[in-house]
């Protein structure tokens, strides 16, 4: 969970301000405009940012299978050992990141709102 807690906290600044450069740069945006546009820009980090979770748990368990190995557990041992555990932190953080698209954009949305930026 807190491996994964940078990913989200960096996928929801993401959010906040390009919500915010989108209503700085176009005073009269509506409401839906700016949430479709930002479930766009969402669909394109989620693809970037799953990967690099994917691929920073699974190199991550590279040096525990290494050891494994070394000391003589079978190779099927040591692949379900490991990388059932970093496949599932991934999915974990997966989950995180595709929640925290929609939730970081309507509360900007409404911070922006609230603030007097979009009618």
């Amino acid at each position: 969970m807190i491996g994964s807690l940078g990913a989200v906290m960096d996928v929801a600044i993401i959010m906040a301000s390009t919500v915010q450069e989108l209503v700085t740069k176009n005073k009269e945006i509506s409401k839906d405009a700016l949430v479709k546009s930002g479930m766009e820009i969402g669909k394109d980090i989620m693809g970037a940012m799953t990967n690099v979770l994917f691929f920073a748990y699974i190199s991550g368990a590279v040096p525990m299978v290494l050891l494994y190995l070394k000391n003589g557990a079978a190779i099927g041992y040591t692949l379900s050992m490991n990388l059932s555990l970093e496949l599932a932190r991934a999915l974990a953080g997966s989950i995180g990141i595709v929640l925290t698209i929609p939730i970081g954009l309507y509360i900007s949305i409404y911070f922006i709102h609230k603030k007097g930026g979009i009618k």
